[in-house]
């Protein structure tokens, strides 16, 4: 599914979505296809639904979103670990 299908069809909701198809360039990822997986009027659910769902499966692409965004970008940031104590 489109990001504007899915505007369209949960207009001024939040979304937990799957993305299927994207393509990064430099430091922003543009998500294409996504497959919605729950829809929620407030934004704490939503987000508690994602962690839940990305805990039990965290190699897959799950994220939260508004619908109120026109496009769905995502700023990529790398970890570059933690250091402990010396």
């Amino acid at each position: 599914m489109l990001w504007s299908d899915v505007r369209k069809d949960y207009p001024d909701m939040w979304v937990v979505i799957e993305a299927l198809a994207s393509h990064q360039q430099d430091d922003e990822k543009t998500i294409e296809e996504v497959t919605v997986v729950n829809s929620y009027r407030d934004s704490v659910q939503a987000y508690q639904n994602y962690r839940k769902i990305h805990k039990q499966n965290p190699q897959r692409d799950y994220l939260f979103a508004s619908t109120a965004n026109e496009a769905l970008k995502v700023k990529v940031q790398y970890w570059t670990g933690v250091r402990g104590k010396l």
